[in-house]
């Protein structure tokens, strides 16, 4: 679902070109740009890139923020300064500081437009509020999947780590510890725990002093 590429913002955007500036900083959205890209497993879409113009208010200059989306994460990968038409103050330093790209990146970020496929399989845009919960929620399950395989992940290196020490006569705990680069032993034995616990690892038939399977 191609909607163009992902190069530039809408510069002749009502927003941009208008001469003056609201009083108070506004963040519109000015350009959709590559596919639209399904949030995995929410049933919910948005496009694979958006511009936005953060205007007015005490910024020093427009801003204008490209918000890509893989799949997974959301992030900004393009900043652009332009001079304000009400304001033609030159580049410094200290405006740049003093722009708020947290807060600017999190309102933009929570204005992402979401779609989800109605009728005959046709995407449909959602706005606002549930627009914004839908997006949060997404976001979240795909987080917390995330979280899950990577601990999988480290669970399966664990039992790695630990079958071949036991299989070269070294120390299993301490090889865990070592090559994990954990902070102490105790926190490699939870690992090791864990690992059991999810099946990485057979049931120990006891330990002796140092770790060594017996």
């Amino acid at each position: 679902m191609s909607s163009g590429n992902l190069l530039e913002p809408n510069l002749d955007h009502p927003a941009l070109v208008s001469l003056t500036r609201p009083t108070s900083t506004q963040i519109w959205p000015i350009a959709n740009g590559g596919d639209l890209i399904e949030v995995e497993g929410t049933g919910l879409w948005i496009y694979e890139a958006r511009w936005y113009a953060a205007l007015g208010g005490e910024l020093p200059y427009d801003v204008l923020m490209r918000i890509v989306f893989d799949g997974v994460n959301t992030r900004c990968d393009e900043l652009r300064m332009l001079e304000r038409p009400d304001d033609r103050r030159p580049l410094r330093s200290s405006d740049l500081r003093a722009i708020p790209m947290d807060w600017l990146l999190r309102t933009a970020i929570d204005q992402q437009t979401v779609y989800h496929l109605g009728e005959n399989d046709q995407l449909v845009a959602v706005y606002g509020k549930t627009a914004k919960q839908s997006y949060r929620k997404g976001l979240a399950t795909l987080a917390a999947r995330g979280r899950r395989r990577t601990t999988e992940d480290q669970l399966e290196r664990v039992a790695k780590v630990y079958r071949a020490a036991v299989a070269s006569g070294q120390p299993p705990t301490a090889a865990v510890e070592r090559e994990l680069r954990l902070k102490n032993r105790n926190t490699a034995k939870k690992w090791v725990q864990r690992a059991r616990a999810a099946g990485c690892l057979p049931p120990a038939l006891g330990e002796r002093r140092g770790g060594m399977a017996t």
